[in-house]
């Protein structure tokens, strides 16, 4: 079924809009990895290369694909075969990103890394597969060129991409799952609720896509589709940005309890190590006293024994001497 003048303009509109929000994206993105350089941060290319590429290719998809309702019939195979290569290389840059991101959440594990490359594989199976078989359809009603999707393949890589973001989704909550459970780990919720969110889109929009390439042959539903499936991976690629400043002020946060709780820790040990000195130090002083005072009354005591020692003895020589006085004549 041709497509009408207001429909048209519908989809003109949706291109423009999706070209705004790529080439918004890549100002911001390449405005922060400027700024980033020039601080002497840290820069991670993988990632901004591929947002970076993802958006480039969508704006060029999106020009391309309204350029497409131009073509004459001798140009309309070939143009909409070239619009959809395009078109998949933006997918396939979108897929990379999210799987990369899964790779760097599992801490580059080599068993994830299988995963990744298998269900890469998985997709440019059936890119191939869509590449071959779905091309430009000539309406003779509406003297129109249409992109002609094959059902089989339309199903197989809206597929595929559903099965890139549920295996994202389980490598990131097995990773950090285990981490919810302390109090301090902000930054592995944020991946979690990151991930589950850009899930619920995604699998969503392709989903859509399966019962569109299933069921729908109206040319206006088919390339409206396109349009939600591209504005939907270009609002969640383009909102890394915002998810970076996110866990970059969760680690704040965690850096900063951190260093609450060894600064308590030091107070409380410093704390701890003043009592005990001055323990120690009272304990002497009762000790030094004591001696002083024990030294003091046996001092004071020595004459008086010294008194009745010779108290004593005086008494014994007055009996020796009575006892003497009265013996024998």
């Amino acid at each position: 079924m041709s497509i009408s003048t207001k429909q048209l303009l519908t989809c003109i509109i949706a291109a423009g809009v999706i070209a705004e929000v790529a080439f918004t994206g890549s100002i911001k993105h390449i405005s922060q990895t400027i700024s980033d350089v020039r601080a002497q941060k840290r820069v991670i290319w993988a990632p901004t290369l591929l947002i970076n590429g993802y958006n480039f290719f969508c704006i060029i998809d999106m020009i391309v694909t309204e350029l497409t309702f131009t073509l004459n019939k001798n140009d309309c195979d070939f143009g909409q075969r070239w619009a959809n290569v395009i078109a998949h290389c933006s997918y396939l840059t979108f897929d990379s990103f999210i799987l990369y991101k899964t790779y760097a959440i599992s801490g580059f594990n080599s068993k994830v890394l299988l995963g990744i490359i298998t269900v890469l594989l998985h997709r440019l199976v059936w890119t191939l597969l869509d590449l071959i078989n779905s091309g430009g359809l000539w309406d003779v009603v509406g003297n129109q060129c249409l992109y002609n999707q094959y059902p089989l393949s339309g199903i197989g890589y809206n597929s595929s991409d559903v099965v890139c973001d549920v295996f994202s989704l389980t490598v990131s909550f097995l990773y950090t799952y285990k981490n919810i459970s302390d109090s301090q780990s902000w930054l592995e919720r944020i991946l979690l609720f990151e991930s589950v969110i850009r899930s619920a889109i995604i699998c969503s929009v392709n989903f859509y896509g399966i019962y569109v390439s299933t069921f729908v042959t109206d040319g206006f539903t088919i390339q409206f589709f396109y349009m939600i499936q591209n504005y939907a991976y270009s609002k969640v690629i383009n909102s890394e940005l915002f998810w970076s400043q996110l866990r970059k002020s969760s680690n704040s946060r965690a850096s900063t309890v951190k260093n609450v709780v060894k600064d308590s820790i030091a107070r409380a040990s410093a704390a701890i190590a003043s009592s005990t000195e001055t323990r120690r130090r009272t304990m002497e002083r009762l000790r030094k006293s004591s001696f002083r005072e024990d030294k003091f009354v046996s001092d004071e005591s020595k004459p008086r024994a010294i008194n009745r020692i010779a108290d004593e003895n005086h008494r014994k020589q007055s009996i020796h001497s009575q006892s003497r006085s009265l013996g024998p004549q």
